[in-house]
């Protein structure tokens, strides 16, 4: 497919990427189509329920990034996909799929999204949102309670030992000029050769 417009949208958890989406898919309607990087989190069936919920779905390594970036490519070249369907109530992939059909525009949403060097080579637009800590939490709890299943100290219990602690890390890691994995971040064209446009947006109103 020629002329394909990759979006890419990070920010941390409750940071408003859903909302801006949305608002994006309502300007295009169905001239987009949406992949979030939750759909894309590992299957764990070798594992107990209690196993897996001490498990840190914050990190990189929780993410089958490879799959994703397939399927953009599928995507772009306008070929049909199958994406996987992620239960958070039970914290496991599970068999179903969902079909995704090619668009002008793919929008690409998740907290982890530009870690990827490979990933975030691919967007042609990049946004990140960045909305006060406060909010995020409090907006977590709402949707991971009304929406996932989740318990109030299950939610907080991750945030304070998963989710605040890859925060910090992070931000210590960006200081000294390093990613997530350990690797000197860098800076490059997306996968058409052309440069690249980042933007920071001051948080989202739901």
């Amino acid at each position: 497919m020629k002329d394909v417009i990759v979006i890419g949208i990070a920010g941390g958890t409750g940071s408003g990427k859903s909302t801006l989406v949305k608002k994006i898919k309502e300007e295009f309607n169905d001239r987009t189509t949406i992949l979030s990087h939750d759909f894309y989190y590992k299957q764990h069936n070798d594992i107990t329920f209690e196993q897996r919920k001490k498990l840190n779905y914050d990190h990189p390594d929780s993410f089958d990034t490879d799959l994703m970036i397939e399927h953009i490519r599928e995507l772009a070249s306008g070929r049909e996909i199958q994406r996987p369907v992620y239960d958070f109530t039970i914290h496991n992939r599970v068999d179903d799929t969902v079909a995704v059909k090619p668009a002008k525009v793919i929008i690409v949403e998740g907290i982890l999204i530009f870690e990827n060097k490979e990933l975030r080579d691919m967007f042609d637009i990049k946004l990140f949102i960045d909305t006060d800590a406060d909010v995020r939490i409090i907006r977590r709890i709402l949707r991971d309670v009304s929406e996932r299943g989740r318990t109030l100290e299950s939610v907080v219990n991750q945030y304070l030992t998963t989710v605040y602690a890859r925060a910090v890390c992070g931000a210590v890691q960006e200081i000294c000029g390093y990613n997530y994995t350990g690797g000197r971040t860098q800076s490059g064209g997306n996968r058409n050769g052309k440069s690249q446009n980042t933007f920071i947006t001051k948080g989202i109103n739901l």
